[in-house]
């Protein structure tokens, strides 16, 4: 069960941990599960990235920008998340 107490901090997904008005110094708090404060359509760009089927016909440079974008962000939560998790 999850400790709705927790506070998890993470690098600001806005700018990348070089400091906006979004967050404090790069670092933003996540206060109790960091599931709901992904909304809906994360979660099935996830559910995507994970199939490994593109959302367009073709290859990979056949996706739009924004799809490009988001699955390299995400691949790179991943990464360091995993590494976090060890």
């Amino acid at each position: 069960m999850s400790d709705p107490h927790r506070i998890t901090v993470m690098e600001c997904p806005s700018c990348r941990g070089a400091g906006c008005p979004k967050c404090r110094a790069g670092k933003i708090e996540l206060k109790g599960c960091p599931k709901q404060h992904i909304i809906e359509d994360a979660l099935i760009v996830l559910q995507v990235l994970a199939s490994e089927k593109l959302p367009v016909a073709g290859g990979y440079l056949d996706q739009t920008q924004c799809y490009a974008d988001v699955a390299s962000f995400m691949a790179g939560e991943e990464n360091h998340w995993r590494k976090v998790d060890k």
